[in-house]
């Protein structure tokens, strides 16, 4: 079994390097996070969920340069801080309104 997992690792280091060799999958390929930074500012949510998807899969894999880590990170902790801040509202309005009936 630790010889297959071995074999498997192996084969997916191996198609890491030659997919590296084309300009499209160099980590932070300029093209593609500039085009996912775009839909991080679209008013459209479904767009906005997509690039923080993947922005957060590109973290998560060290994919993106160090140069756009910056912006990409300010703007993803801008969408949490908001998502909390509005999570709370939420509840604190669930609360009021199950005292306003009682």
């Amino acid at each position: 079994m630790v010889n297959r997992q071995d074999a498997a690792e192996q084969q997916r280091i191996e198609i890491e390097k030659l997919a590296s060799v084309d300009d499209s999958f160099k980590p932070g390929s300029q093209v593609i996070v500039k085009q996912m930074f775009s839909f991080l500012q679209s008013p459209i949510a479904e767009l906005r969920h997509i690039a923080i998807f993947g922005f957060c899969k590109l973290l998560a894999a060290n994919r993106l340069l160090q140069e756009a880590c910056v912006p990409v990170l300010s703007r993803l902790m801008h969408f949490y801080v908001t998502f909390e801040a509005s999570a709370v509202d939420s509840k604190e309005q669930l609360q009021m309104h199950r005292l306003v009936e009682d």
